[in-house]
């Protein structure tokens, strides 16, 4: 999917105050919050999840999120 198609899918399911930058391995996407009370903090969007709220809080900022990128282990 390409980052257009998933802010579009924002749009339309009102999740609305997110913008994707980046998507995973596994379809999940990485979004800025231009919204005022977490404005420049990273959210994830675990859209498959099954819990009700699939934004879950990241990283305060791009820049922090960035520098603490790690290699995953398993």
């Amino acid at each position: 999917a390409s980052i257009e198609a998933i802010y579009e899918g924002h749009q339309y399911y009102c999740n609305y105050g997110f913008v994707p930058f980046a998507i995973d391995s596994g379809g999940w996407d990485y979004n800025i919050s231009i919204k005022e009370e977490s404005l420049g903090q990273i959210w994830v969007n675990k859209f498959d999840s099954g819990e009700e709220n699939t934004m879950h809080y990241v990283a305060p900022s791009f820049e922090y999120f960035i520098n603490n990128l790690g290699e995953e282990r398993n």
